[in-house]
């Protein structure tokens, strides 16, 4: 199994021998990452968003879990099919990656005589089909839950002995200095939905990166030493909550502008922290992680203030500045929570 270790599959028949339930979390959707190249390597994205398109095979659709765009998986590779002088035929695309519905698939080959449901926002796009999901686990008619994040919380469920975690890294490297913690957060979470009552719990996590520390503390159980290290990390590099930090985002139909628009609103913000003579950092302005959303090209700038009156007042002054175009909407966000 490409997904499934042979440490968790003896977990999982164990547990099943045992009569107890299962859950397994992987967070993410559809049945595979991406469709890829194999000659190019080209990833197939999404038009309107600068992010990969997800495979779902019930669909047999490719999906942009930003916009929502729907459009049949292409038999040929788009970017080389035209250009290939390796053949005579186009070069194919291969399905990579992985996602719920594919561990969902892997497990029914593994243990085709249990009963595993699926629980996502493709499988519970609204609060009924949620709570039938729900219904049937707290029966026992589920033996198995596969499901992104939204398994991960609040459930208390005394059968369920034991979380096996697929692929522990998804969301550890993202562009985002929270994304320590909030892989400490799911994992942590995950991991309390085992062994809630008086049966035992086990928890299994599959990683590449079994040294880092959000992994470490995780199996460690330790919020206040993955605290204290995660503390000091901010502090060296001066982010929250040793700062007050300041997101501003453009976005334009037209790229230019929205690179722009920030670069004139960078030399406001010298001019302002010049005159004032306050300690602000301003990092960028810089094409956002995710660069085009919906139809949109995205830029960004981060401002690290000292103080909250700093931020306060640049962010005001900010607001009332003329930028010379129309074309262009730009938002402000005081100690952002997400930084996509």
């Amino acid at each position: 199994s490409k997904n499934i270790s042979p440490k968790l599959f003896h977990a999982i028949r164990e547990t099943l021998d045992r009569g107890q339930q299962i859950f397994i979390l992987y967070n993410r959707r559809g049945f595979a990452s991406y469709l890829q190249c194999e000659e190019c390597a080209k990833a197939l994205e999404c038009p309107n968003c600068s992010v990969t398109f997800t495979y779902h095979k019930g669909k047999d659709a490719l999906l942009c879990h930003y916009c929502g765009l729907k459009i049949t998986p292409p038999k040929f590779c788009p970017t080389c099919q035209s250009t290939s002088a390796i053949s005579d035929t186009p070069p194919s695309l291969k399905l990579l990656g992985a996602g719920t519905e594919r561990v969902f698939d892997e497990l029914r080959e593994l243990f085709p005589e249990a009963a595993i449901e699926r629980l996502d926002r493709d499988t519970a796009n609204d609060l009924e089909a949620y709570k039938t999901i729900l219904g049937k686990l707290r029966r026992e008619e589920t033996q198995i839950l596969v499901g992104t994040q939204m398994i991960a919380k609040g459930h208390d469920l005394p059968s369920v002995t034991l979380v096996g975690v697929v692929d522990c890294d998804v969301g550890l490297h993202m562009p985002d200095f929270r994304a320590s913690e909030r892989n400490f957060q799911l994992l942590t979470q995950a991991a309390g939905r085992a062994g809630r009552a008086s049966l035992q719990g086990h928890v299994v996590l599959q990683t590449r990166s079994p040294h880092h520390p959000s992994i470490v503390m995780t199996e460690a159980n330790d919020y206040v030493g993955f605290a204290k290290q995660e503390l000091a990390c901010r502090k060296s590099l001066f982010y929250p909550p040793f700062t007050r930090m300041v997101r501003i985002v453009s976005a334009s139909a037209l790229p230019e502008l929205a690179g722009l628009a920030l670069e004139e609103m960078r030399k406001l913000v010298e001019k302002v922290v010049q005159q004032n003579d306050f300690p602000v950092t301003i990092l960028g302005p810089t094409p956002a992680p995710f660069e085009k959303l919906k139809t949109k090209w995205r830029w960004h700038m981060l401002l690290k203030c000292h103080s909250a009156a700093h931020a306060s007042l640049i962010t005001k002054m900010l607001k009332t500045a003329k930028i010379n175009s129309t074309r262009v909407t730009i938002t402000f966000d005081l100690d952002p929570q997400d930084m996509l």
